[in-house]
């Protein structure tokens, strides 16, 4: 929804150049998680109707990790699917690429897989 431009833009720039609760320093903060961006996307209100519009989760090269956390290396598995309980709100979803998480019996790709949904690790 966030590349289709679904759902409102975000910069993380802007947004710790606007923050007033904190100065953010993107410089020496961006290795890490930035909190204040994790809460905004957490509430972040989408439509139950734009679910529909959705037809394929693709998790490499998405931007708005970048957005939360500037200088994610992809290194830990913070960004992993870990469940596949929402995709019950996207009638239309297909197919899923998704992070590795060990694999598996009860890996997250098979348990999407037996939802119906193709997927497959990056």
């Amino acid at each position: 929804m966030y590349e289709k431009e679904l759902v409102a833009p975000f910069c993380i720039r802007e947004f710790a150049r606007l923050h007033k609760a904190r100065q953010i320093n993107l410089e020496s903060e961006g290795h890490e998680l930035i909190p204040e961006a994790l809460q905004w996307f957490k509430h972040l209100e989408v439509p139950e109707s734009l679910c529909p519009n959705i037809n394929r989760l693709y998790q490499n090269g998405n931007r708005v990790y970048h957005e939360i956390w500037p200088q994610w290396d992809g290194e830990c598995d913070f960004f992993n699917v870990k469940s596949q309980q929402d995709i019950k709100h996207f009638p239309n979803l297909t197919s899923a690429t998704l992070f590795y998480d060990g694999g598996g019996e009860n890996g997250i790709v098979n348990r999407f897989i037996k939802a119906g949904v193709s997927a497959e690790y990056l």
